[in-house]
């Protein structure tokens, strides 16, 4: 059976990941043809979030682990100290997948986004269409903004239309679902396993983890916001 591996970072989610992890097994149920199997790093956490893990893996495959590490918990900022971690965390993440074999997609989570349980096989769908894409990102938006794109540090394409990244995306979407990326990543990705394996994160942009990530995906394959399948950010 052909397996789809969910890789998260999580810390101090225990407001949000209790329907993460929902929306996840709604997401098996419409795919049964698939096995999942998830990856979970997680460090630092202070409420419930490792208890809630590790009810979650008496029913699901995979592996995580539990760091205590005393970082600091990054909010919403471009300082080169939170890139250097989370590129740290992201790798530590996708180091406990020790067997990519027999795995076409996989994912890439963020824990505090909504999302329809559609989602995968949209993605799916892209990806099977065309071979020259190998990542795909949604649009995503913080609730009742639902026009205004959401995760700007790691967006970055080329336009025509000169400005920011906002500005260009919103110019791209008006004549355009699919837009070509340089960097992106709205808390839901889903990359083909053979690009994710030869991948990493590194430190050497501020703004973020995902800008370096994006720039080795690229070397193999485009990557693709489909502005169409929506996630919903819990700011």
């Amino acid at each position: 059976m052909n397996i789809i591996n969910v890789f998260m970072c999580l810390r101090n989610n225990e407001d949000t990941i209790i329907n993460t992890f929902k929306l996840l097994n709604d997401i098996e149920v419409l795919h049964n043809e698939y096995k999942f199997r998830y990856y979970i790093y997680e460090n630092d956490s202070t409420d419930t979030t490792k208890s809630i893990i590790i009810d979650f893996f008496k029913n699901h495959s995979g592996t995580c682990i539990f760091e205590t590490l005393n970082k600091k918990q990054w909010g919403n900022t471009r300082d080169i100290d939170r890139v250097f971690d989370m590129s740290i965390y992201r790798n530590k993440m996708k180091s406990l997948c020790k067997n990519f074999k027999n795995s076409e997609f996989s994912i890439i989570l963020d824990s505090n986004i909504t999302f329809k349980n559609n989602i995968l096989q949209q993605m799916i769908e892209i990806l099977k269409d065309n071979d020259t894409i190998h990542m795909v990102t949604p649009f995503g938006f913080v609730k009742y903004r639902p026009k205004l794109y959401y995760d700007t540090f790691a967006l970055d394409l080329d336009s025509s239309i000169k400005g920011t990244n906002l500005q260009k995306i919103k110019h791209e979407i008006k004549s355009n679902n699919l837009i070509e990326l340089k960097s992106g990543f709205a808390g839901f990705v889903l990359i083909r396993t053979k690009t994710l394996q030869k991948c990493s994160w590194k430190c050497n942009s501020v703004g973020s983890e995902h800008n370096e990530f994006c720039k080795e995906v690229s070397k193999y394959g485009k990557i693709i916001c489909a502005s169409h399948i929506k996630v919903c950010w819990k700011k």
